[in-house]
């Protein structure tokens, strides 16, 4: 297995940081680091070289531009996301200069921050920790280490052996499968005789 990615989060806000952090670390494979201004953001992404940095443009010390300025000047492929209120729309423009992959307004949606994160994924050059992603539509993803499907943000709860089912479908995803495959791989019982009508009801359940 690869390198894990290593996220940075920097947010003065202890509680909202806090929150979010919790919640990607429930849903992303990541080393995760945590900054309070942007001082400590320059100081940890200087240390530890984060792929990932999601960055609050307005923080004490250091707002959040000058830290991205001064990454960019030694990182250009790193990928930003920058948070914003609303009324910040002139520095968002600046950030946008700075090749940010994209922004979100607070108070920032999990379900947002989740999809972000998701496309952030998708953009990063040969990333071990990306490629067990399998997004199904736009809202819906697999994690095929851990088998959990997410919608919206949210858990999707699953049968075992409808988790054995997508984790067939998106490690062959592109090429046919045969219904005595997923048989097979779903049951896990060679010595179980083939029932096609046992794998289309469970096809159909999960659609």
């Amino acid at each position: 297995m690869g390198k894990k990615l290593t996220l940075l989060y920097a947010e003065d806000e202890d509680a909202v940081r806090q929150q979010h952090m919790e919640y990607l670390k429930d849903r992303y494979d990541f080393e995760y680091l945590e900054a309070r201004d942007g001082e400590e953001a320059l100081l940890l992404f200087q240390k530890h070289h984060p792929e990932i940095v999601i960055s609050d443009i307005s923080m004490p010390k250091m707002d959040g531009l000058t830290f991205v300025e001064q990454l960019r000047a030694v990182s250009p492929h790193t990928k930003v996301v920058m948070i914003t209120a609303y009324e910040e729309r002139e520095m968002l423009m600046k950030a946008l200069s700075l090749d940010v992959v994209n922004y979100l307004l607070k108070p920032v949606n999990r379900k947002k921050l989740s999809g972000v994160i998701d496309h952030v994924l998708e953009t990063l050059p040969d990333a071990n920790s990306a490629r067990h992603i399998c997004r199904i539509d736009e809202d819906t993803r697999w994690d095929e280490m851990k088998m959990i499907l997410y919608t919206h943000g949210d858990v999707v709860t699953l049968s075992q052996s409808e988790k054995r089912l997508l984790s067939i479908l998106s490690a062959y995803r592109g090429h046919d499968v045969s219904s005595e495959d997923i048989s097979i791989h779903v049951w896990q019982e060679f010595t179980v005789e083939f029932n096609a009508d046992s794998v289309r009801t469970l096809v159909k359940k999960l659609r």
